[in-house]
């Protein structure tokens, strides 16, 4: 089975983050294991033949010595041999993170799953496939995959091709038009855009598709609003190609709401729902397929979790609390939807010691309403303080690091709450890590969030969270009570900090259960089995 990824910006781009990282996590992922099982299988099959010519007798009857024979056995990378499709812990699966099977065309578009064994009281809805009969992607799931009449969608016979733009940002990848390259284990062709927006638009890439995309049984898209998603939709779907869309927050309710482009409106009744609900979409939380299924009536929808690029072999010491002050941290884009206004009208009204630590960038426009330019801090732009810097550094576990007022209209003021606040600048790999982990409480009060890969890598470092219901995995952290979700309301959000606070302070946030917490649910074969039963349905 050969499987097109399609999206507009892929590694060694990092601009775009955490799309382009689970887009990446996903290929590299079903790609190695389909090598994986690819070698297992060539290992057995020559061992089956070592097997019979050993159990060949001579002419007189005597068992044939087979020393001497040379038999070439495959051998496995050390690095795919803990990739098994199934689950190894079934009392630690994740619940509310199960893949769902749902179907807008079915009469029972209820939001409950008849599973005892994929029970999710609260996250992932579930109606039938029609095209499945009365099956999910769930515990049957293993069943499908030995179904001999899919043969050639067999996870060992899946192929990854990526096809992407140059886009890094404002820049371009150092790479030629149409060149391809291995980038981990993943082929992956890039092509030159000739818009350096959002727009992405790249007619190399596309007629590349026309040409070639009958080479492919599934097309899949990742995020919808460019020039390189639905052109490629478009042409998938006239060449007779079955197509998979991946959101990726593109088609919230919170974006059709927010945004006012008068053209975007009229492509969408024009085309793009035409061509949207004849697609299959992939949704990474209940949230999101629930927004799908208001805004449209796509054939299938798939609810599986982002797979989250974790250091799995590094551990996280959470240092004793006894300074009394709550140390927040936002780790992500700054932009308009993440609720930053929200959080200062917020913070000003504390009554309890706090500091909050900043971390990410985002539109310069946008930025400089937040901070005060000239004002002894960091320019837009500026890094802020150098890593050993970052996070609790003094006795009385205070952050370092230069301080910024901040300027808004909701904004917080003052020489003494605005010493509370640390401008960072973006981090990133083991750095971003080690700082949330520095931290106790990571805080997203976002006014969307499709998925939200940053929250589980800040419950992995053992550090809690309090975030909005607006964000995808806010179901989850509830089921699990991994930390506090709120209202996107001032008076709520108020509540859960205090509520952390309090939880912080009596310990009752153990950093080591959110951890193992995630090692469970987040293991990449934990999940890798669901994306492989998704494909296989759309061979059939």
């Amino acid at each position: 089975m050969k499987i097109l990824h399609i999206t507009a910006s892929y590694k060694p781009a990092y601009v775009y983050g955490g799309p382009v990282m689970s887009v990446a996590k996903l290929c590299e992922e079903v790609q190695a294991e389909s090598e994986r099982l690819k070698a297992e299988s060539e290992r057995l099959k020559a061992e089956s033949r070592r097997e019979d010519v050993g159990n060949q007798k001579t002419g007189d009857g005597r068992p044939r010595d087979n020393r001497g024979i040379d038999v070439n056995l495959m051998t496995i990378s050390p690095k795919t041999e803990d990739r098994s499709l199934t689950t190894h812990n079934s009392e630690h699966t994740t619940d509310n993170l199960q893949p769902r099977t749902i179907s807008p065309k079915t009469a029972d578009r209820s939001l409950a799953t008849d599973n005892s064994e994929l029970t999710t009281d609260n996250l992932q809805p579930r109606t039938i496939s029609p095209k499945t009969a009365d099956r999910g992607l769930g515990s049957d799931s293993e069943t499908f995959l030995e179904n001999e009449g899919f043969d050639s969608a067999q996870p060992d016979k899946m192929i990854v091709s990526v096809y992407t733009t140059l886009a890094n940002g404002k820049e371009e990848l150092p790479y030629q038009n149409g060149e391809t390259k291995m980038v981990d284990g993943v082929e992956v062709t890039y092509f030159k855009r000739i818009t350096k927006d959002h727009s992405h638009l790249s007619p190399a890439l596309l007629w590349h598709l026309w040409k070639t995309v009958k080479q492919f049984d599934v097309v899949h898209i990742h995020a919808w609003w460019n020039l390189v998603s639905m052109p490629a939709c478009l042409i998938a779907l006239c060449r007779g190609v079955k197509v998979v869309l991946s959101p990726r927050g593109t088609l919230s309710l919170y974006s059709f709401e927010k945004d006012k482009s008068l053209l975007k409106k009229v492509f969408h009744q024009l085309l793009g729902k035409h061509l949207l609900n004849a697609c299959y979409f992939h949704t990474t939380s209940a949230k999101e397929a629930i927004d799908t299924q208001a805004l449209l009536k796509p054939k299938t929808i798939f609810n599986i979790p982002n797979f989250v690029n974790l250091p799995w072999e590094k551990s996280f010491i959470k240092k004793e609390k006894n300074d009394g002050v709550l140390k927040l941290i936002f780790l992500s884009r700054i932009e308009e939807k993440k609720g930053l206004e929200l959080l200062f009208k917020v913070l000003k009204t504390l009554d309890f010691a706090w500091e909050l630590s900043i971390v990410g960038e985002g539109e310069v426009g946008y930025v400089e309403r937040l901070k005060l330019e000239g004002d002894g801090g960091p320019k837009t732009g500026d890094r802020g303080p150098k890593t050993e810097d970052r996070g609790p550094r003094s006795e009385d576990g205070r952050l370092g690091g230069e301080r910024q007022e901040i300027v808004s209209e909701d904004g917080i003021r003052g020489k003494e709450l605005t010493k509370r606040i640390h401008w960072l600048g973006p981090v990133y790999g083991d750095e971003k890590f080690d700082l949330m982990a520095a931290h106790d409480v990571f805080i997203l009060p976002s006014y969307d969030e499709n998925f939200a890969n940053v929250v589980i890598e800040s419950l992995y470092t053992g550090t809690p969270v309090a975030i909005t219901e607006n964000v995808g995995l806010s179901d989850y952290v509830k089921e699990k009570n991994l930390g506090w979700v709120c209202k996107r309301e001032a008076a709520d959000l108020k509540t859960s900090l205090q509520k952390a606070y309090q939880d912080i302070l009596n310990k009752k946030m153990q950093p080591e259960r959110l951890q193992y917490t995630i090692r469970n649910d987040f293991k990449e074969r934990n999940i890798l089995k669901h994306y492989q039963a998704m494909y296989m349905d759309l061979s059939i």
